[in-house]
């Protein structure tokens, strides 16, 4: 399991920096915290464009305090067939 979670996260990591969004490698856990300023719209805001359009849910960062403002928060604890396609449908959002 800790090979596979490896591998989730990797996958997750490198397609949201793929997608411009500037991800670093978590230190733990099953969830990547994802700077979507870039973007030039909160984390809130673009989480609830994920959800709403293409249904694939995020936190956004600042339920973690005004700090993560600018970032959402992705869980890695599912399939990589998911992972695979949650990105794809970010994708079409951004």
């Amino acid at each position: 399991m800790v090979r596979e979670f490896k591998v989730r996260r990797d996958m997750l990591i490198m397609g949201l920096n793929r997608l411009g969004i500037r991800c670093t490698l978590p230190d733990g856990a099953f969830y990547a915290f994802a700077d979507v300023s870039k973007y030039g719209k909160l984390g809130r805001r673009l989480q609830n464009c994920f959800l709403t359009k293409q249904f694939v849910a995020t936190t956004p960062g600042s339920a973690f305090g005004e700090a993560g403002n600018d970032f959402i928060r992705i869980s890695y604890a599912t399939s990589q067939d998911r992972i695979r396609e949650a990105l794809r449908r970010m994708e079409a959002v951004l």
